[in-house]
């Protein structure tokens, strides 16, 4: 029996090397392990050193906000467009859009149509012809061929000429009127005057006072 004990014994020591060896050779291979990120806190708010805005201004009272003044000269070119205003003196009475269409030379001379005219000779200069249109958009507004005159460069001013010859060929000779609101006039003016360029000017009416140059 103490034979077999001992047997016994030498096979524990055995296998208590064996396995201390082999943990021996375990412990050399390092082991790895993942760290996962580092999260960051939140930072706190920075406050807002900016001063806050002013509040904006509230909008003008339409009623009373400035309107443009009626009285102020008008300036335009052939072709242009601009609007007469007609008032009392403080309020306004009508509106209208007024265009200068066109110019037209018709020279020192304007040949009779027929045998029976006679020919009309300028004594200034040529006759040039202005094609001229109305459009009322507010009230009643008043037209009349002698609102129109030229201004010559050195100062003359001349007013509309009277011609025997035919001109329909270039429109209706403007006259007197009163338009309503949507609707329109057109006609022409002619001029006996010494040169081709000058100003064309438009006053309304002595009340108003507003006035209206047109270059060609």
């Amino acid at each position: 029996m103490r034979k077999h004990g001992i047997i016994i014994t030498g096979i524990g020591i055995a296998l208590a090397l064996g396995i201390g060896a082999c943990g021996g050779k375990a412990a050399v291979h390092p082991t790895t392990t993942s760290t996962p990120p580092a999260v960051s806190a939140p930072s706190a708010p920075v406050p807002d050193s900016s001063p806050a805005p002013a509040p904006s201004a509230p909008a003008p009272d339409s009623s009373t906000a400035p309107t443009d003044d009626v009285n102020a000269p008008l300036t335009a070119k052939i072709g242009e467009t601009f609007n007469a205003t007609m008032t009392d003196g403080s309020d306004v009475i009508s509106r209208a859009d007024v265009t200068v269409n066109k110019m037209t030379d018709l020279g020192a001379t304007i040949e009779p149509a027929d045998e029976y005219s006679s020919a009309d000779h300028a004594t200034k200069g040529r006759f040039v012809v202005f094609t001229i249109t109305y459009a009322d958009t507010t009230g009643a507004f008043d037209y009349n061929e002698f609102d129109w005159s030229v201004r010559m460069p050195d100062g003359q001013v001349f007013g509309s000429a009277v011609v025997m010859n035919d001109l329909s060929r270039f429109g209706q000779p403007l006259n007197s009127g009163t338009m309503h609101e949507g609707q329109r006039a057109k006609g022409i003016l002619t001029f006996d005057i010494p040169k081709t360029h000058g100003t064309l000017v438009y006053t309304l009416d002595s009340i108003s006072g507003q006035s209206a140059e047109i270059a060609f």
